[in-house]
């Protein structure tokens, strides 16, 4: 018995995923969706095109995650610029880089579209949990944009989350 492996520990070796990947359903399909409408934000400031320009231009459409949070992410761009801008401390949205612009807008508009409370009419909550949120964008941050980003990125969404999901 002692030589026999945990099977369900070989099954997840044998189907090439690490264990969180099988526990929590849709994990990665967000993850890589917010990659993907990072990646939309961004060449649509870099064209100064409209999302829907961009997406029209792919080949390939992406998620259907991605194109709701790039095309929701341009739609309420002003609320979103100025929600930022007020939690910015002796800084400028405009001297951030454009991809540290793009994740704030992502997970400002994620913080204030899906709101993570149950809806009246159910007891389930709609939207992702304010962690994960800032968590991804964080993760995001240091995969693309070096080591101070990501602790300024956490530091201004904290704020933001505390006025867009107040704990009671």
């Amino acid at each position: 018995m002692g030589d026999r492996p945990n099977s369900k520990s070989s099954e997840k070796e044998s189907l090439g995923q690490e264990s969180s990947d099988l526990e929590i359903p849709g994990f990665r399909a967000r993850r890589e969706a917010r990659e993907e409408a990072l990646a939309l934000l961004y060449q649509a400031e870099m064209l100064d095109a409209s999302v829907d320009e961009v997406l029209a231009a792919r080949e390939v459409p992406p998620a259907d995650y991605a194109i709701e949070i790039a095309q929701g992410v341009h739609a309420d761009l002003v609320k979103l610029d100025e929600l930022i801008e007020a939690h910015l401390t002796d800084w400028k949205l405009e001297r951030l880089g454009a991809i540290e612009r793009a994740l704030l807008r992502i997970a400002s508009w994620e913080l204030t579209a899906h709101p993570d409370t149950p809806s009246p009419d159910t007891a389930a909550s709609s939207g992702v949990p304010t962690g994960v949120i800032v968590s991804e964008a964080v993760a995001l941050a240091t995969q693309y944009c070096g080591t101070e980003p990501p602790r300024f990125l956490n530091g201004v969404l904290a704020a933001i989350s505390t006025t867009t999901r107040p704990t009671p």
